[in-house]
């Protein structure tokens, strides 16, 4: 497992696993996986946008992120980013943040449409200045 998230009731927990590019739903109270689904390329970041009532799954080599059903982790939508999408945040229930740890650089995304059944605008991509470098 490389990431996880709860569910906002705490009931469920979401786990990403590199090695099986896959989420496991599990049941807290139990301990069981309930659901699991395979991805494409090594999942490495998940978020649950609760007002959206969905999950959010970062895709390294795929370079894609996919919103997922939480209860039958069925997949919605997805959007293409740029080199190797890692960490998610969102931003005023409006934005989600992708960090491009490939390209050095954070692209937004705005949600469209129903809540429940996401499509995803790519809106324009921050690259972060390069490092200085000391003298030596």
């Amino acid at each position: 497992p490389v990431h996880m998230a709860l569910s906002p009731d705490g009931r469920w927990a979401y786990v990403l696993d590199q090695q099986r590019n896959s989420v496991s739903r599990i049941d807290i109270l139990s301990g069981s996986i309930d659901a699991q689904v395979r991805l494409d390329y090594e999942p490495n970041y998940i978020i649950y946008l609760e007002k959206r009532n969905v999950l959010v799954v970062s895709q390294g080599i795929g370079q894609s992120v996919v919103a997922l059903d939480p209860e039958t982790l069925d997949s919605l939508t997805s959007v293409s980013t740029g080199l190797m999408p890692a960490g998610l945040a969102e931003w005023d229930d409006r934005y989600l943040y992708i960090a491009e740890s490939g390209s050095n650089s954070v692209s937004r995304t705005i949600p469209r449409s129903e809540p429940s059944k996401p499509t995803w605008q790519r809106r324009s991509s921050l690259t972060a200045p390069p490092t200085p470098c000391e003298a030596s």
